[in-house]
């Protein structure tokens, strides 16, 4: 069980230094069972020293036979073996955890450049279309105010071409007014002469 725990974390601790990616639901599984494990590993380590300090009691206290003092030593041996093999096992188990949880504050900190990387885009985006903004604004003010100027000109221009006309219309009534005057004295005097 242990063993298969160890190859399950250590493939997916190297599966995700492949593909650069953590799943925190894979991690999170994986620390719950390694927390089972121990915890079965500690329990099962208590029932074999309870056992193994029974036998050794029961050794002492009956007569000392040489088949239970071989026993009682395989049990110590298969103790130790068991407490050298979870120590082990604790160790890798503490070093996947370790590297899990290294692996997991990087991919934060990578999610965290990432999203005030793209606050950041979205604060420049967002000061350009400002920018674009009050320069159509500047241009649209410049186009209206030329198009006024050139209004008010053509105004003027047309202003100037009526009072131009005017005058004109003026002088030529006071050239067709002295032309009456010319023509009503001439015809006076023509009637006034023998």
């Amino acid at each position: 069980m242990n063993y298969l725990i160890c190859k399950s974390l250590s493939a997916l601790i190297l599966a995700m230094k492949k593909k650069k990616q953590l799943d925190f639901k894979k991690i999170r599984l994986a620390h719950i069972q390694t927390n089972i494990v121990m915890k079965v590993y500690v329990t099962l380590i208590r029932i074999i020293q309870i056992i193994v300090f029974d036998l050794l009691q029961q050794a002492n206290i009956s007569s000392i036979d040489t088949n239970i003092k071989r026993k009682s030593k395989q049990f110590k041996e298969i103790q130790n073996e068991l407490i050298i093999c979870f120590a082990e096992n604790f160790k890798r188990l503490d070093q996947n955890k370790k590297i899990l949880e290294s692996m997991k504050q990087k991919l934060q900190n990578k999610e965290y450049l990432l999203f005030k990387s793209y606050i950041n885009i979205k604060k420049k985006i967002k000061n350009k279309s400002i920018i674009m903004k009050s320069r159509m604004n500047k241009k649209y003010k410049n186009l209206l105010k030329k198009s006024q100027e050139q209004n008010i000109e053509n105004q003027l221009s047309q202003s100037q071409s009526i009072s131009d006309q005017i005058q004109i219309s003026n002088k030529m009534f006071q050239k067709l007014v002295v032309i009456q005057k010319d023509q009503s004295l001439i015809s006076f005097r023509l009637k006034n002469q023998p």
